[in-house]
C-alpha cells in the first residue's frame, strides 16, 4: 500500500544529492518521490531545486506552482516563485508572490532572503530591507541574510544600520569577502580606526584572485582614505592583474565608432517626437556623475528613475537572436541595419520600464550608463526619448573605472581591470557621445560633469528643459532625494551636489601614466 507521504530519509536522500551536485542520482530520486507520491509538496518542491541547478527555469516554475497548491502554508515555494518573476521581468506578479510568501514566513530566513530579493529586483528596496531585518531580528547565522541587508539598507541611505549587518556578516563568517568590500565602501576610516589589520592577512590567506580581488579593493580603498595612495593603487595592479589571469579572454572594447555609425546610416529612423511623457536615457562611462544626474531628475515629482537596468539590452538581444555577453555586438548591430522599424521593440520597453507605476503614469529614468553603445536604436525604437550623457575629464575618468570593483564576471566591465584598457574605452566611448552629438542634436544631450557640479543650479535647469521639465527646487538638492540609490555611488550622493571629485587622478598621476600617453595619442589629454 502507497504511503501518504514519503519517509524522511528519501526527501533527505534527493536533498543531499541536489546539494552535492550529484544530478543523475538527485534526479533518479526526486522522480521516485513524484512518481510514488505525486501529491508531496515536498517532492514537487526539490524538483523545482534540481531545475535550477540544471539551467531548466521553465521546469523551475511549473514544479514550484505545483508545491504551492499542494502546500498554501510553506512560504519557500511562493517566495522562490517570486524570485524567478522578478528575474523575468514579471513585476506584477512577482510582487504578488513575494507579499503572500512574506506573510507566510514567520522568521524563515530562507524564505525572507528570496521574498527580499524578489522586492529588490522589483526596486522595492525598502520592503526588501524590512523582509531581511525580520530574519535578521530572529538571530539568523546565515551570513547572507546580513549583508543582503545591508546592501539595502545602503542604498537606502541607512549607513549606521548597514555598517553593523556587515560589521554581523564579518562575525559569522569572518572570511565573506564581499562583505569586507562592502563595509569599507561606506567610508569613515582614519589612520587609528581602520580595517587594515585583518584586511591584509585575510588577502595573502585567499589563494583565489576572484574572492581575493573583493578584500584587495577594501584594503585599497582603506589605503586610499588615510592618504597611502602609492600602496592602495600597487595593491589593486596586482589583484586585478592576478584576477585577469584566471579569467576567459574577452573583447574589452565595444565594437568600432565607425560600424556602430554604418548601422545607424542603414536604417530608417522614425520621426522624433516630442512626447511628454517620454522615456529619459542617462548615459556615459560609469563614475562620472550619471547617478548624480539621475538624482537631480528623479527629484521631479514627474520622474522616476529605473536604476540601472538592462531592459533595452535584453529586448534587443532577443529580438537579434544574439547569444552573446556583450552588451552590443554583431548580430544586434544588424538588426538596427536591416530593421525597417524597431517602434514594437519600444513598445516591449515602455512595458517593463512602466512596470509598477499603477494608476500614477511617470516619465521613466533609465540609468544604465553604457547604454551608450545603444544610442541608436534606442533613437530607433523610442522616437520620443531623450538622451543625457555625461562627460567627465578622461583622466579622472579612467582613475576612477580602474579603482572601482565592477562585476568582473560580465564582460561589459572587463576593461575596467587593466588601467591601459581602460584608456581605451574611454576614447571609444568620447567618439561615440561625438557621433550622437552630431546625429541627434535635438534628442541627445552633453553635459560636462565638471560643469554641473561647479553650477549645480544652471546644470539642473538646462537638465530639465531638455527633458521638456518645468523646474522644480527639489531636483538641485539631490541630498534630500529619499530614494534608492542601487549604484556605487550610494554614499556620495547622499550629500550636496559638490566637485570633490574633480582632479582626483592627480593623486595617481605616476600610476596613471601609461593611460595619460593614450589618451593624448587621441587627443584627450594634454
Amino acid at each position: 500500500m502507497t504511503r501518504a507521504t514519503p519517509p524522511p530519509a528519501a526527501i533527505d536522500a534527493a536533498r543531499t544529492a541536489i546539494v552535492e551536485g550529484r544530478i543523475v542520482a538527485a534526479r533518479a530520486a526526486v522522480d521516485r518521490l513524484i512518481a510514488r507520491w505525486p501529491d508531496c509538496a515536498q517532492a514537487h518542491f526539490l524538483a523545482s531545486r534540481l531545475a535550477a541547478v540544471t539551467g531548466d527555469p521553465a521546469r523551475e516554475m511549473e514544479a514550484l506552482a505545483r508545491a504551492a497548491a499542494l502546500d498554501p502554508t510553506d512560504p519557500l515555494p511562493p517566495a522562490f516563485l517570486a524570485r524567478l518573476h522578478a528575474r523575468a521581468r514579471q513585476v506584477e506578479q512577482a510582487l504578488a508572490l513575494a507579499r503572500q510568501a512574506e506573510a507566510l514566513a514567520g522568521t524563515d530566513a530562507i524564505a525572507l532572503d528570496a521574498v527580499a530579493t524578489a522586492f529588490a529586483q522589483c526596486g522595492e528596496h525598502r520592503a526588501a530591507r524590512d523582509a531581511l531585518a525580520r530574519a535578521a531580528a530572529a538571530g539568523s547565522l546565515n551570513p547572507a541574510v546580513h549583508f543582503n541587508l545591508g546592501t539595502q539598507a545602503k542604498f537606502l541611505g541607512a549607513f549606521d544600520e548597514a555598517r553593523a549587518a556587515y560589521e554581523t556578516a564579518i562575525r559569522i563568517a569572518p572570511d565573506y569577502h564581499k562583505a569586507h568590500a562592502a563595509l569599507t565602501s561606506l567610508g569613515g576610516m582614519t589612520a587609528t580606526d581602520n580595517h587594515l589589520d585583518r584586511l591584509l592577512p585575510l588577502i595573502a590567506a585567499t589563494p583565489d584572485p576572484r574572492r581575493r580581488i573583493h578584500v584587495v579593493h577594501a584594503a585599497a580603498r582603506e589605503l586610499e582614505q588615510i592618504g597611502r595612495h602609492d600602496e592602495a593603487f600597487t595593491l589593486l595592479a596586482r589583484g586585478k592583474a592576478d584576477l585577469r589571469a584566471v579569467l576567459p579572454p574577452e573583447p574589452v572594447l565595444p565594437p568600432p565608432v565607425e560600424a556602430i555609425a554604418a548601422a545607424v546610416d542603414a536604417t530608417a529612423l522614425p520621426p522624433a517626437e516630442d512626447d511628454p511623457d517620454g522615456p529619459i536615457f542617462v548615459v556615459g562611462m560609469p563614475r562620472s556623475g550619471t547617478t548624480v544626474v539621475d538624482r537631480i531628475l528623479s527629484g521631479h515629482p514627474r520622474c522616476r528613475s529605473l536604476g540601472e537596468p538592462m531592459h533595452a539590452a535584453a529586448i534587443l538581444r532577443r529580438a537579434s537572436g544574439s547569444t552573446g555577453r556583450a552588451l552590443l555586438d554583431q548580430p544586434m548591430l544588424d538588426l538596427l541595419a536591416r530593421s525597417k522599424s524597431l517602434v514594437a521593440l519600444g513598445d516591449a520597453y515602455r512595458a517593463l520600464a512602466r512596470g509598477r507605476d499603477g494608476p500614477v503614469v511617470h516619465r521613466t529614468i533609465d540609468k544604465m550608463h553604457l547604454n551608450v553603445l545603444l544610442v541608436g536604436h534606442i533613437m530607433a525604437m523610442l522616437p520620443g526619448a531623450r538622451v543625457v550623457c555625461l562627460v567627465r575629464d578622461p583622466l579622472d575618468t579612467v582613475a576612477s573605472n580602474f579603482r572601482q570593483l565592477f562585476e568582473f564576471d560580465s564582460p561589459i566591465y572587463r576593461y575596467s581591470l587593466d588601467i591601459e584598457d581602460t584608456a581605451r574605452f574611454v576614447i571609444a566611448f568620447r567618439a561615440l557621445e561625438r557621433l550622437w552629438r552630431d546625429r541627434f542634436p535635438d534628442r541627445f544631450l552633453s553635459i560636462h560633469y565638471e560643469d554641473l557640479v561647479r553650477d549645480p543650479r544652471a546644470g539642473t535647469a538646462r537638465l530639465l528643459a531638455f527633458c521638456g521639465l518645468g523646474w522644480d527646487e527639489a531636483c538641485v538638492h539631490i541630498e534630500r532625494n529619499a530614494g534608492a540609490v542601487t549604484t556605487a555611488s550610494a554614499v556620495q550622493v547622499r550629500q550636496p551636489i559638490n566637485a570633490a571629485s574633480v582632479g582626483a587622478w592627480r593623486r595617481y598621476a605616476r600610476q596613471v601614466e601609461p593611460a595619460r600617453r593614450l589618451l593624448h595619442a587621441a587627443g584627450y589629454a594634454d
